[in-house]
């Protein structure tokens, strides 16, 4: 289930928050995400620039099923930055909770 995302600026600030404050713990859990759907989230919400950005283009739910099978077990020969990013709990849940989408 997701929500209404807030302003793009509120996004930024609330992941760039979650990525200062949470890190990956030894045995905890990390989530992978999709490079090309962060990238994208990431160019639409202005994640990179120093202002916000003005883009309306919608963002769709998150698709990670370029990264893993039916059965949801991760694909093989995939590269960390290009194909995957990988998110501590907090960050992964929080854009779940704006987007929707997965498998997780």
């Amino acid at each position: 289930m997701s929500i209404k995302p807030p302003s793009n600026k509120e996004q930024v600030k609330t992941i760039k928050n979650l990525e200062e404050t949470t890190s990956f713990e030894r045995g905890g859990s990390a989530y992978l995400i999709s490079a090309k759907w962060l990238n994208s989230w990431k160019e639409n919400v202005g994640y990179s620039s120093k202002g916000s950005s003005d883009t309306k283009e919608k963002i769709l739910e998150i698709d990670n099923s370029c990264i893993c099978n039916e059965e949801r077990k991760f694909n093989q020969n995939l590269v960390e930055k290009t194909d995957y990013e990988i998110l501590t709990k907090e960050v992964w849940e929080q854009l779940l909770t704006w987007y929707g989408g997965g498998p997780k």
